[in-house]
Order: C-alpha cells, then sequence, then structure tokens
C-alpha cells in the first residue's frame, strides 16, 4: 500500500432509471467528530457589509426539478400566513398531557414564542397548515402560479434564502439556507423506491450549500460542500457549473437535496446508505425550473430582499437560529418513532457548527483543521480523481504554504468527448459523471511519488472501482493512463505508466447491480 490515505471500496452501487446513471462509495475509515480549525488558527462569524458582499457575490443560482412543487418560502413570509382571516401556522409544546398549539401572528409573535420557549428544547415544533399534500401550500398564488402546479411560486418578497459567513484558514466558509414548506418523496411502483424504504415524508425543510473561497482570495471559490440529505460532499471549484459566476445548485423534487450536476431520469442517486452500504436513490434533478428570484439584484440588508443575513445571537438572546425545537409538526425521535422528523433550526445543524467539515460516503466527519483523505473526494457523482494526499492536507490546514502543483487528468468518454482538468484545490483534480464505459481513457499528468489515482467504470450491470498507486517511493513520477474495456460483460481497466510499464491496482471491488423495483435488467 502507499503511504496515501487507503480506502475500502464498499459494496454499494445502484441502478439508476433512464439515464443509466451508477452510482458507488470509496469509502475511508471512521473518522472524528466536527473539529473547529487548526488549534492556532481562530476562526470567526463575519456580518456586516464584508458577509453582505460574500453572500452577494457567491449566491447560489438554484435550479429545482421541472416537478417539483415547494420553492423556497421566508421564515417572515412563513410565519405571517392567514387562512380565513386567521393565522395559518401554530407554535406548539409538547408534554405528558398532549400537544397545546397557539396561533402565530407574524414575525414578532413568533420571536416571542421563541424566547419565552428556549429551556423547552425540541418538544416545541412550529405546526405548518396542511392534512393533504395540496394543502402545503401559499394561501395566495398568482394564476400563472398554479397552473405550473407551484404550491410555494417562490416569488417576491415572500421567498428568500439565508446566509452566515465565517472566516479561518485564510479562507471565508460562505453558509446558504433555505426553507421549504414540505418534503415529499414521489412514490414509485408503490413504494419509495426501495421495498425496505420507508417515504420519507415530514413538515418543513431546510436545505443548502456552503461555499469556501480561495486562501487570501475572496474574489474566487477554492470548493464547496453540496447538502444532500444527511450528507455533505466535497467538490473543487473547478467541477462546478457556474452562472454569471454564481455556482448552480441542482435540487431535487420533493427531497430538495443539492447536487453539482443535474439528473432527468425518474431514479437518481441519493448518497445516504440505506442498508448496510446498499445506497437508496433519490428523485430526479433536471433543473427545469429555475428559482425566480436567481436574476434579480439582492441587498441582503434591505426589506424584501431574496437574501437574507441569518439572525446572529447576542449574550443572553434567543433567536430563531438557534431555536431547539422543530421545523414542523412531524416529530419522528422526538415521539419515539423511527420515522421521519421534521428538521432543526439551521444553528444546530453540522453545516453550520462546522462549515470547514464534510461527511464521507461512511458517514464520517472530516474537516479542514484533520483534513480529509484523497477518498473523501471520491463521493457521489464522481467517475475519477487525481490526488496528492501530502499537498492535498498541507493545503487545506496550511494555505499560506502551498502552491497549486502541476496535476492535470483528461478524461475523454466512450463517445469521443474530452474534457480537461486542473487543480484549483490544491492536491486534487476531480471529474464529475456516471461511471465511464468501455472506450473511456483516464490520463493523468503531473503524477508524483505517492499520487493516486481512483476511477469507476460500468459495463452493463457490473461496476468496477479501482485505487491506483502509478509512482510508488523512489520513482521520479510522470503521467499515467487508464483505459477502460469491455470483456466478456464485464468492466476491464488497463493501467500503464508513461515509461510502458504496467500497473496493477492496489485496490479493486468489482459490484453486480442491483436494480430498483418496477423495471427491467438491461
Amino acid at each position: 500500500m502507499s503511504s496515501g490515505t487507503k480506502f475500502a471500496i464498499a459494496v454499494a452501487a445502484i441502478a439508476l432509471v433512464g439515464g443509466g446513471v451508477i452510482v458507488g462509495y470509496l469509502i475511508r475509515g471512521p473518522g472524528s467528530a466536527p473539529a473547529a480549525p487548526k488549534g492556532e488558527r481562530a476562526f470567526a462569524e463575519v456580518v456586516g457589509p464584508v458577509a453582505a458582499r460574500l453572500a452577494e457575490r457567491f449566491r447560489p443560482w438554484l435550479r429545482f426539478d421541472s416537478g417539483e412543487r415547494w420553492l423556497p418560502v421566508s421564515v417572515a413570509s412563513l410565519v405571517s400566513e392567514h387562512r380565513d382571516g386567521k393565522p395559518a401556522q401554530e407554535f406548539c409544546t409538547r408534554s405528558q398531557a398532549g400537544v397545546s398549539c397557539e396561533p402565530i401572528d407574524g414575525m414578532k409573535d413568533f420571536e416571542g414564542f421563541v424566547s419565552e420557549s428556549s429551556a423547552l428544547g425540541a418538544s416545541t415544533f412550529v405546526k405548518i397548515a396542511g392534512h393533504r399534500l395540496d394543502e402545503y401550500r401559499a394561501p395566495e398564488r398568482p394564476a400563472a402560479c398554479v397552473k405550473t402546479g407551484l404550491l410555494d411560486c417562490g416569488e417576491a418578497p415572500s421567498s428568500a434564502i439565508y446566509y452566515r459567513v465565517t472566516e479561518s484558514n485564510e479562507r471565508f466558509y460562505v453558509d446558504y439556507w433555505w426553507f421549504l414548506r414540505y418534503n415529499h418523496v414521489p412514490v414509485v411502483d408503490k413504494t419509495c423506491f426501495v421495498e425496505t424504504e420507508l417515504c420519507d415524508e415530514h413538515q418543513g425543510d431546510w436545505e443548502g450549500v456552503t461555499l469556501v473561497t480561495l486562501p487570501k482570495d475572496r474574489q474566487h471559490l477554492d470548493y464547496a460542500v453540496y447538502a444532500a440529505h444527511k450528507g455533505r460532499f466535497r467538490y473543487p471549484a473547478e467541477q462546478l457549473r457556474m452562472h454569471d459566476g454564481r455556482p448552480v445548485v441542482f435540487v431535487a423534487r420533493g427531497t430538495h437535496a443539492s447536487y453539482p450536476r443535474p439528473c432527468s431520469s425518474q431514479v437518481c442517486p441519493q448518497p445516504i446508505a440505506l442498508v448496510g452500504s446498499i445506497p437508496r436513490p433519490d428523485t430526479s434533478a433536471d433543473g427545469g425550473r429555475p428559482w425566480p428570484r436567481n436574476g434579480k439584484d439582492c441587498e441582503p440588508e434591505t426589506e424584501g430582499s431574496c437574501l437574507r443575513p441569518l439572525p446572529s445571537p447576542q449574550p443572553g438572546e434567543s433567536v430563531w437560529t438557534t431555536w431547539p425545537g422543530l421545523w414542523g409538526g412531524t416529530c419522528g425521535k422526538v415521539c419515539g418513532s423511527d420515522g421521519p422528523q421534521s428538521p432543526e433550526s439551521p444553528g444546530l445543524q453540522p453545516r453550520f457548527r462546522g462549515p470547514w467539515c464534510s461527511t464521507t460516503t461512511a458517514g464520517a466527519e472530516v474537516c479542514d483543521s484533520a483534513p480529509p483523505g484523497c477518498s473523501d473526494w471520491m463521493g457521489p457523482l464522481v467517475a475519477a480523481i487525481v490526488c496528492d494526499p501530502k499537498r492535498l492536507s498541507k493545503g487545506l490546514v496550511e494555505p499560506e504554504a502551498s502552491s497549486g502543483g502541476g496535476l492535470r487528468l483528461t478524461v475523454t468518454s466512450a463517445s469521443g468527448e474530452t474534457r480537461h482538468l486542473s487543480a484549483v484545490t490544491t492536491g486534487i483534480v476531480q471529474a464529475l459523471g456516471p461511471p465511464l464505459r468501455p472506450h473511456s481513457v483516464v490520463t493523468a499528468t503531473g503524477v508524483g511519488s505517492g499520487t493516486e489515482l481512483m476511477i469507476r467504470a460500468r459495463k452493463g450491470m457490473r461496476v468496477i472501482e479501482a485505487r491506483y498507486d502509478p509512482y510508488p517511493a523512489g520513482t521520479a513520477g510522470g503521467s499515467f493512463e487508464i483505459k477502460v474495456e469491455g470483456r466478456h460483460g464485464v468492466p476491464v481497466l488497463v493501467a500503464e505508466r508513461e515509461d510502458g510499464v504496467a500497473v496493477k491496482a492496489e485496490e479493486d471491488r468489482r459490484l453486480f447491480l442491483p436494480v430498483p423495483p418496477g423495471t427491467s435488467r438491461q
């Protein structure tokens, strides 16, 4: 084994309908809990004009699925809604005697409830008006919005996203959050995709992404963390799709998971293990319904803005950002159930507490203070990476001592399309996409001693995942090529260094893909 980060390739891949996208998981061992940045490096919340300018500069361009029914709604708008002349939402408390509720009549009313109930913990919750699916909607909607099937229209001034900025490691971590009225998993073949999975239906849904700037450069991004259910996955900036200099976020239909690439199939990857290491799929994320406020100018501190700061608590003060109640009446574990649960406030969620952290596909936390290894970047939607683990680690912990390095990755697909990729995040180049098909070629240049290359390839229902260490200690380094071939119905990898030496994988795993219910094996 090389001295680089070792990984185990889990038996975790699933065939998906339509586009045939597959996702497998390269899993690092169990990691540490979320951590603050390295001890000698201070971290602090950034507020005021500096935070506002950063938030506006990188504000994500949201593209929801064409079948989506809910778009972001601001907290102020939600708690100010009325139906039949009465407040629509209620502030409720659970006790041994049952549930008691009071109407929420506007933002001041809600802030008062939050302040008075801070000691009651998760026994409090906002009950969102609705009983049937189509009742979870804004009380007033324009006719054009109703015609499209939207239950929340995403229009000014009722729709907004929130932000919070922290600084450490000579980087800015810009957190974005948006609230959806309801989380709905459309049923496929009388199940939620997998026969053993329960439908994850619940009131309320906080989602978002974290965007991280380059060291000492607030104008450009280093990497991004996309939140998908309980996972938060890293993608270098060069792999993000951009619109007017802003990262595009593709939001899955109903579940609202965030992805850096679209998927128009009925069933798409979801990076959460369901049984052992077998992931369940997600809904489509085709990007066909852009958020109506994407293109609007948003002065963050102005009334009705589409971009608003998360309230920051002062000593002795309670704000809804860190309120310990639930944003919805679906109680899950709070009621002793294994079923779904409405979300906690942003300030209690891991992405808020550790914006410099992400999760591995094994569910462990990794942070810039204890840098992720190469395999921790081999998450969902990744076809190949080339990575120098030492340079990657040093670049995240000691950015002022790092340089970009000369790593390059060229990926030629089976159709002949070629992509040339280079490192923005120091020490790693990542190629997004489904597993590579036969006749694809991956070429890495600038490869030195200890550099790792990981790849996923597929033929039919069979996938191979492999890790290579082509230039072990004592070798000079150079370029490295992997060809994907297909023999007897299985994918085969042929790897060779530029000096003609054939290289075998340090580790590999061969998988036979399961098929979602209601689909046929092709």
